[in-house]
């Protein structure tokens, strides 16, 4: 299929947020690097669409708010304040426990130790969500998981979106150490991130079979979702592609659930009430791990 160049830049994250923009909406990117420059390409035959697409991601993003105005989505607000409270408490978190470490009591109880999830430990699937083994690891969690969990706090709402990416990172948790077995340790919260990737996926299907198009058009949001995991989820030694394959598709059925039961954001209670679980769940976590003998 032939490809044409739709952006260029020296920006590796700009060039990471187009490609998922275009995603989202179910256009597959494909990004080469040739130092300095990063470029996109998109199909022949959707480039007209993703060159629409950008303008106005572009233009959302570079109008400045009057002062004097408030925001333009009391939801839009809500999901930027709520993802960024979600980063910061795990680059918070992550000055605590600090950095991978054999003799951490953190990374001893709280790592996803598939041998120990398989044998009843399950609390490590979700306590490892919220270790990081060094400042890169954090850092590239949280810089996606804000631009993803805002985007899916738009849909479904900051509480139910922090609440459904947990669900889908301790998924695929869960599904990573029972297919793996021992000795296979991981942590990180990028099975949730990639789980979110999937929620919204799910999403735009269940909104595209809505709409009645093609069996095409309903599946491109899972081809996007793929294309990120391509482009994302694979680069770098360390990279454990199968927990991020798996958070994905833990994400997907949960935004497929979600995208046929709710049209619209839930109302607060239930958004607190998300909230509230998932906060609870992580602590609870904790106290199953240091109460573990």
């Amino acid at each position: 299929m032939s490809e044409r160049e739709l952006r260029t830049t020296t920006d590796r994250s700009q060039v990471r947020d187009w490609a998922l923009v275009l995603a989202s909406e179910g256009i597959e990117g494909r990004i080469t690097e040739e130092a300095p420059n990063y470029t996109l390409w998109v199909p022949e035959l959707d480039a007209q669409d993703a060159e629409l697409l950008l303008r106005i991601y572009e233009q959302e993003n570079e109008r400045p708010p009057a002062r004097w105005a408030p925001p333009a989505s009391l939801s839009d607000s809500a999901s930027f304040q709520g993802a960024l409270a979600v980063v910061t408490a795990m680059v918070a978190f992550f000055t605590v426990t600090g950095p991978r470490d054999l003799q951490s009591i953190w990374f001893a109880r709280g790592s996803a130790d598939a041998g120990r999830i398989a044998s009843g430990e399950l609390w490590r699937s979700v306590s490892a969500l919220t270790l990081h083994a060094d400042w890169a690891h954090v850092a590239s969690n949280a810089a996606l998981g804000a631009f993803l969990l805002t985007a899916l706090g738009r849909t479904v709402g900051p509480g139910v979106a922090f609440g459904l990416s947990l669900l889908a990172g301790v998924g695929g948790n869960i599904v990573n150490a029972v297919l793996r077995s021992a000795p296979h340790v991981s942590v990180g919260a990028s099975t949730a991130v990639f789980g979110m990737v999937g929620i919204l996926s799910g999403l735009s299907i269940v909104r595209r079979r809505e709409r009645e198009e093609s069996v095409r058009r309903v599946a491109l949001p899972l081809a996007g979702a793929l294309a990120i995991l391509a482009m994302i989820g694979t680069a770098g030694d360390r990279v454990d592609v199968w927990a991020h394959l798996f958070g994905l598709l833990a994400g997907l059925p949960i935004g497929l659930v979600a995208g046929w039961r709710w049209h619209s954001p839930p109302k607060a209670a239930v958004q607190i009430a998300a909230a509230a679980s998932a906060v609870a769940a992580l602590v609870l976590s904790w106290q199953l791990a240091f109460a573990a003998v």
